[in-house]
């Protein structure tokens, strides 16, 4: 009795520890997918006004869980020449599939100037784009920084 006894607790632990293991697994490939080809990727770059640049950021979610963009930060170089910092910090869900996240930007009237020379003087405008975005995973507050470096011709 004393030997089925103690082979019942031995299984019942064991499976226990089995269904622990397989949803650990399963939420850390998860978390894994969700996070490791992500992106943050400029799709598009448009001069909506002489002060107003508009960045379009192609995130794909290839996990089943739905991540959130905290935010967006970066740095905006026209032709090597600073632009300034933007940032967009409305929390943004990122279903699984493809998202597209669209940033306005205002240039400060310090670097105003700059953009307005480089728009005249330039028939081509080489863009640089530096940053990261923060990602918020579904498991608490844990949240994962993300790299954002990007060139665009315009």
């Amino acid at each position: 009795m004393r030997k089925l006894l103690l082979t019942a607790v031995v299984v019942t632990l064991s499976a226990v520890s089995f269904f622990t293991l397989y949803s650990t697994t399963s939420n850390y490939v998860e978390t894994t997918k969700a996070t490791h080809r992500l992106g943050g990727n400029l799709v598009n770059l448009e001069i909506v006004s002489p002060s107003t640049l508009s960045f379009t950021f192609h995130f794909s979610n290839t996990s089943a869980i739905t991540v959130t963009l905290q935010k967006i930060a970066f740095n905006v170089y026209a032709n090597g020449t600073f632009l300034g910092n933007f940032d967009m910090r409305e929390r943004t869900l990122i279903p699984p599939g493809d998202t597209d996240v669209t940033v306005k930007a205002e240039v400060h009237p310090v670097y105003l100037g700059d953009l307005t020379s480089e728009l005249e003087e330039s028939q081509k405008i080489i863009w640089f784009i530096k940053g990261g975005s923060v990602i918020e995973l579904p498991f608490g507050q844990i949240t994962v920084s993300l790299p954002v470096e990007e060139y665009w011709v315009t």
